[in-house]
């Protein structure tokens, strides 16, 4: 009888050690942060996502996970932060990958109200990949809000060269190149009246 106490905690401890070690392993931690935020529990995503990251620190796709689970849950400086330290873990090769993060850097520091650092998140977004609709519309809408309509009308034509359908861009365009215009027409007029 004591022989097969034994062996039943014996068994008992290993089944324990093993639940505990598959809890923890790399894929079910991102599985399970991938379920949450599809179910939409936020919070309990930015969780697991979190003990991931602690867990496997040099994984990017936890804090991927954190920073897209944290930006939906309402933590807008926990997302940028996982934005940041994602950014830091990709490869100088991975353009694109750079580029989007850069953009989600400068779309959270646009929310936030500080137009300086997303501008600069955006343009250098801009510069590793020149492809990004996304990236060259939000760069627009900020220089136009920060009065500096003749760069806004060149990202909002950048964003219509690459989406030519897009009304919005053209609308933009249309509406920066009326406001450009009437400004660079008045800085001529002094010179013809010499």
């Amino acid at each position: 009888i004591a022989l097969a106490a034994a062996v039943v905690l014996l068994l008992g401890t290993a089944f324990a050690l093993y639940r505990h070690i598959q809890r923890n392993s790399k894929s079910f931690i991102a599985q399970e942060g991938q379920g949450l935020y599809d179910e939409e529990r936020y919070d309990e995503a930015m969780a697991s996502y979190q003990r991931g990251f602690e867990r496997y620190p040099d994984s990017p796709d936890f804090l991927l996970g954190l920073a897209r689970s944290s930006e939906k849950a309402g933590q807008t400086e926990q997302s940028l932060t996982a934005w940041r330290l994602y950014l830091n873990q990709i490869p100088e090769d991975k353009a694109a990958n750079r580029s989007q993060a850069l953009y989600e850097i400068g779309r959270l520091y646009a929310l936030t109200r500080m137009p300086d650092k997303a501008i600069e998140s955006l343009i250098q977004a801009s510069n590793l990949d020149a492809t990004h609709y996304d990236t060259s519309f939000v760069l627009g809408r900020l220089l136009e809000e920060q009065n500096r309509p003749a760069e806004a009308l060149s990202a909002y034509r950048r964003a219509l060269e690459l989406r030519p359908s897009s009304p919005e861009a053209a609308d933009a365009v249309k509406d920066q190149a009326q406001e450009t215009e009437p400004a660079a027409g008045q800085a001529a007029a002094p010179d013809q009246a010499i």
